[in-house]
């Protein structure tokens, strides 16, 4: 009598280093995970590979969180990723953290070039509409000198602080083929940032 071959578990992507691995399945198994000491980077992949197998929201949130504080040193890599998760909750925060000067001076990885332009062609074409419309009053009076630093000097419709706001509420045309949003909430929530109450789904 044959008998039937031996089962073999089918092999899972991991998609994440020993050492992201290590840190996720702390945070899944432990009441008191380790504190986070990932980079921009780290964490993000962290988050998606909790996205991805549908992990707790709670834990999520924690990754969310740094993220948010890790982009105060470079908001523009934040703007980016949300622009490409069609998120504008996220965008919101992104801007949040800026001021006008980080706002001109683009991606700190640009900044040995035309850094506010190359850091523009990053995100959609409607984004960047969206986002110039949100924090200029007239594009033709944005006047970017570079001495030995940036000075912004564009007059604008609102404080710095509403530039966020204006940029995730704002419909237009432009905007009617844009897929939802892929989070939920209020970023003013959460010191500044989204709701992490709201997770993406």
């Amino acid at each position: 009598m044959l008998e039937p071959p031996p089962l073999r578990a089918s092999p899972i992507d991991i998609e994440l280093s020993t050492d992201l691995l290590e840190v996720l399945l702390d945070y899944i198994t432990s009441l008191h995970p380790k504190e986070l000491k990932t980079n921009f980077d780290d964490t993000k992949a962290l988050f998606l590979a909790s996205e991805k197998w549908g992990i707790d929201p709670s834990i999520m949130a924690s990754f969310r969180r740094r993220m948010y504080n890790l982009s105060v040193n470079d908001p523009w890599d934040l703007l980016v990723w949300a622009s490409k998760r069609n998120d504008r909750h996220m965008a919101r925060a992104a801007l949040e953290k800026m001021t006008p000067e980080t706002f001109a001076r683009g991606r700190r990885r640009y900044w040995d070039g035309s850094s506010f332009w190359m850091s523009l062609d990053e995100l959609p074409p409607s984004w960047q509409w969206r986002l110039l419309r949100a924090a200029l009053d007239n594009p033709t009076e944005a006047v970017v000198t570079r001495h030995e630093k940036y000075e912004w000097t564009s007059r604008k419709k609102m404080p710095w602080k509403d530039v966020g706001k204006m940029f995730e509420e704002r419909k237009d045309e432009h905007f009617d083929n844009d897929e939802e949003d892929l989070d939920d909430g209020d970023p003013s929530q959460a010191s500044g940032s989204p709701s992490d109450h709201h997770d993406t789904k």
